[in-house]
């Protein structure tokens, strides 16, 4: 291999022999075609190849995403209603009394200063006569005695779907006189006989719900279906 000319193209290398990274070479000056001069090398080099850098690789983790943990939601508490009284024992609620004044709709709330309103005591509403309806939430699980008695203005009961009631008292609507729908959107609960004493009431529930009969504390029972 012939390196390049160097002075004006009158200096020639000549290679003799190639190992490794060495090469011997004559270097050789002519002029006129003729050789006024010639030398003997070993050169020496290092070829220093360009770094590549090789892409690092990236360990992509196969991360399913996180599924939704179902939020619970707390009961939202309601405006307690002004003319409701009630005492608070062992985290539970009572309701135990209401302003004899109180008219149209009661809502019973589900839940008082944070606790669980789980009952309504015995004759807590007797004779509030301006009463029209009342809604009793899905976490009360007693009413008692004589609770709603002589309520003579009172036309309709609700009772939620979910509701977890198991019993209501003796003469509970008692005397009632112009309660004529009580409607019960979950199973049947225990009822004392005289629960719906002198009243027109109809029991209205939901064809799946589980345990009516025909009649409910001596009042006939019907598929919402069928409610005027």
């Amino acid at each position: 291999m012939d390196f390049p000319s160097l002075e004006d193209g009158k200096l020639k290398f000549r290679e003799i022999s190639r190992t490794d990274n060495k090469i011997e070479a004559v270097s050789e000056l002519r002029k006129g075609g003729e050789i006024i001069g010639a030398s003997e090398d070993t050169l020496t080099w290092s070829e220093e190849l360009p770094t590549q850098t090789k892409p690092v690789e990236e360990n992509v983790l196969d991360v399913k995403p996180e599924e939704p943990v179902a939020e619970t939601k707390p009961v939202e508490e309601l405006p307690l209603n002004p003319n409701l009284k009630y005492e608070i024992k062992d985290d539970e609620v009572t309701i135990t009394g209401c302003d004899k004044k109180a008219s149209g709709t009661i809502i019973i709330p589900a839940t008082i200063e944070g606790k669980t309103v789980t009952s309504i005591g015995e004759e807590a509403l007797v004779i509030c006569t301006n009463l029209k309806s009342i809604i009793i939430p899905d976490s009360v699980t007693s009413i008692g005695k004589s609770a709603f008695m002589h309520c003579s203005n009172l036309t309709s009961i609700t009772f939620g779907k979910n509701s977890k009631l198991t019993s209501i008292g003796v003469m509970t609507f008692g005397g009632c006189s112009r309660l004529s729908t009580v409607t019960f959107l979950g199973d049947t609960p225990k009822v004392d006989k005289s629960t719906f004493e002198d009243t027109p009431s109809t029991i209205y529930r939901k064809p799946e719900a589980k345990g009516w009969g025909d009649t409910f504390g001596g009042r006939p029972v019907k598929l919402i279906s069928e409610k005027p």
